[in-house]
């Protein structure tokens, strides 16, 4: 539990728009900088290990998260209510199960929402909410990849 706090405290992901935010230039670090002082502040991950989150929701509703990781393969479970859903990789192969209790091979060569490798770029950029801290958006050209918000205290 240890290496999950740290991990919180080190990174929160969230997918909002950071409009309003510092120009890249001004940050001072760059993305292998923030990233390896991450990896200074969480230390070494376990090789398996078994996590539980309990998420509660203002309007009254909650969500069990039961995450499972042995060497790369790994099983996240969603509790909410009456619905149950599941995904995760198995010797690399990626499913997941719907609420439905369907289980889904993923085959990446049909995914077209991923992001596009050749025009993926990473802008560093100083924020101030939702923490005081920095940016890291690894986007495509039409704006579709991951922003990841890191806490400049850790």
């Amino acid at each position: 539990m240890k290496r999950v706090v740290a991990f919180a405290t080190a990174l929160v992901a969230l997918a909002v728009s950071a409009a309003g935010t510092a120009p890249a230039q001004q940050t001072g670090l760059d993305e292998t900088a923030i990233r390896a002082k991450i990896k200074e502040a969480v230390g070494p991950y376990a090789e398996s290990y078994r996590e539980i989150d309990e998420i509660a929701y203002s309007n009254g509703t909650s969500t069990t998260e039961h995450d499972f990781q042995r060497g790369k393969d790994f099983r996240y479970v969603f509790d909410s209510g009456s619905l149950h859903t599941e995904r995760g990789s198995y010797h690399g192969d990626p499913w997941y199960m719907n609420g439905n209790g369907q289980v889904v091979l993923d085959d990446p060569a049909e995914a077209d929402t991923a992001p596009d490798a050749d025009t993926t770029k990473v802008v560093v950029t100083r924020v101030q909410t939702p923490v005081d801290g920095y940016l890291l958006a690894r986007l495509d050209a039409r704006g579709r990849g991951v922003k990841e918000f890191v806490d400049a205290t850790t």
